[in-house]
């Protein structure tokens, strides 16, 4: 039997807000430290309405200088494209690929692309950083309809030509029957994304929520669950899945 008891996290029911596309790498992490993770996707992926400018930028994909990828979706549905229409997506050779954290470069790997660059801090500000000299560069970024812009304006800015297209769309998920049983049972919720803190505010339908800790991967989404009239108790230092379980971990261990 595995013993738990060194961990804060052990016996505590965690809600997981993300996808069911994405959060069982962040369930299995609750559960090497003992807690008890409760799915309740508040968003949901779908494909882009209209596949024409991936396919089109998969076709010119040779004349771009960097390909950036900015979430494990944006290279699901952008490679699941490729394959529907049979066109291989550029890999080596002088396009170079950019991904905004592990979680992302592994997803890449995984369809057996190498990954050029990821920079050490896993938001847009810091790729923008890393990637370095891009004046007259041509860069696409495959995204969600909803992304954020700042990525796009940080490398226009220094210069480069940069086509986003959008290859999948960010949908609210079915809300939970029994969503507010779920939230009394817990002591804390996550927030992976400004869109899952979003659509969970949806699902409370104007209700208040119980009283339990809220913990956020990252200052951007923490900003927005702020926005929202939520309380921020955990903000991960480092925006991955590892980095908010530790955070949340350090939150409830004893002083």
């Amino acid at each position: 039997m595995i013993n738990y008891i060194m961990s804060s996290l052990a016996g505590r029911n965690v809600l997981v807000t993300r996808t069911i596309e994405q959060n069982a790498s962040l369930i299995d992490l609750f559960k090497s430290r003992g807690a008890v993770p409760v799915a309740c996707p508040t968003i949901a992926t779908e494909p882009a309405e209209d596949a024409s400018a991936v396919i089109r930028s998969l076709a010119d994909g040779p004349g771009y200088d960097w390909i950036v990828f900015t979430s494990t979706n944006g290279v699901r549905f952008f490679f699941d494209v490729a394959e529907s229409v049979d066109i291989h997506a550029p890999d080596g050779g002088l396009v170079k690929v950019a991904a905004i954290g592990p979680a992302t470069a592994a997803a890449l790997q995984a369809r057996g692309r190498t990954v050029d660059l990821m920079p050490v801090l896993h938001v847009a500000e810091a790729l923008v950083e890393a990637i370095g000299a891009v004046d007259g560069r041509r860069i696409l970024i495959p995204t969600a309809d909803i992304a954020r812009d700042t990525l796009a304006d940080g490398l226009e800015a220094a210069g480069a030509v940069v086509e986003v297209i959008t290859v999948y769309r960010t949908v609210p998920a079915k809300r939970p029957e029994d969503l507010f049983g779920m939230l009394s049972a817990a002591d804390a919720v996550t927030f992976t994304s400004s869109s899952t803190a979003l659509n969970f505010v949806g699902m409370l339908e104007g209700q208040a929520m119980p009283d339990l800790i809220v913990a956020c991967i990252g200052s951007k989404t923490a900003e927005t669950v702020r926005g929202l009239g939520l309380p921020v108790h955990v903000v991960a230092e480092v925006s991955t899945a590892e980095g908010l379980v530790n955070a949340l971990e350090a939150y409830f261990a004893p002083e």
